[in-house]
């Protein structure tokens, strides 16, 4: 692998764990403002996803 390919392969993944960390501080956020445990905001988004795509 040149060092091209390495250079690519290290910005991508460090542009994933930024956007990973970015999405991590949202989902804190929100639960904070909504008053809910990070398992009790999982749960409802799991759900909802799971009944969204039962109606696709």
């Amino acid at each position: 692998m040149s060092l091209t390919d390495e250079n690519q392969k290290a910005r991508k993944k460090t542009s994933q764990l930024h956007i990973s960390s970015e999405l991590h501080l949202l989902y804190k956020s929100y639960c904070a403002r909504a008053g809910k445990t990070l398992q009790e905001v999982t749960e409802k988004l799991i759900n909802d996803l799971i009944n969204a795509s039962v109606y696709e």
